[in-house]
């Protein structure tokens, strides 16, 4: 039975930073329990964008947010996403979800990305990425999108563009490098490694 069951952007951000680093959060992870700090923001983008929801509704509701430090990241990044949205048109749409296992079934992911737009005839499928402490290099936003289109397959259509929002950084990631494919199997022999020591 698979124990630990991390986001998308969790997984995105263990496989970038140290070995340390991935140690020290995976005994976090492995205790019950947790909060998502982006979990209202990532709502929101979902229903501005997929049910083209008026964006002042949904900074109301943001601003409801008890905490301030929650409230303050969460209007930050939803702002960021708005001009974002100026630049990029299309029609909006829910996008596919789905929870992948890893190999050994050590870990699962759900994948859940909060951004469906259509235009000129493709569909694109992106996923936001909040943290702000642990940047992503291009090889682990390549990893992340390679376990979307691994966990999305049977609910993608041809021609589908996948890819990673880093919303502090501003950047959006849609190609997959050698370095990224290399990553993506590293990445997840280590997590299931290092989880599994943890069990004893």
């Amino acid at each position: 039975m698979t124990k630990v069951t991390i986001a998308l952007s969790t997984f995105a951000k263990l496989i970038s930073g140290s070995q340390e680093n991935q140690i020290r959060d995976l005994q976090r992870y492995e205790t019950p329990g947790g909060y998502d700090l982006y979990r209202a923001v990532k709502s929101g983008v979902h229903d501005f964008i997929a049910a083209d929801e008026n964006p002042k509704e949904v900074e109301a509701r943001l601003k409801n947010i008890t905490s301030d430090l929650e409230k303050k990241k969460s209007l930050e990044i939803f702002a960021e996403v708005k001009l974002w949205r100026t630049k990029n048109k299309g029609l909006g749409f829910s996008p596919p979800r789905s929870v992948w296992k890893s190999p050994n079934n050590i870990f699962a992911v759900r994948v859940e990305p909060e951004i469906g737009m259509e235009r000129g005839g493709r569909r694109v499928v992106i996923a936001l990425y909040c943290t702000e402490s642990q940047p992503l290099t291009r090889a682990s936003a390549g990893a992340a999108i390679l376990l979307m289109r691994t966990a999305l397959k049977s609910q993608l259509q041809p021609g589908d563009v996948l890819g990673i929002y880093d919303v502090h950084r501003k950047v959006v990631t849609r190609s997959v490098s050698n370095m990224a494919k290399s990553l993506f199997e590293s990445g997840i022999a280590t997590l299931e490694r290092e989880l599994d020591k943890l069990r004893g």
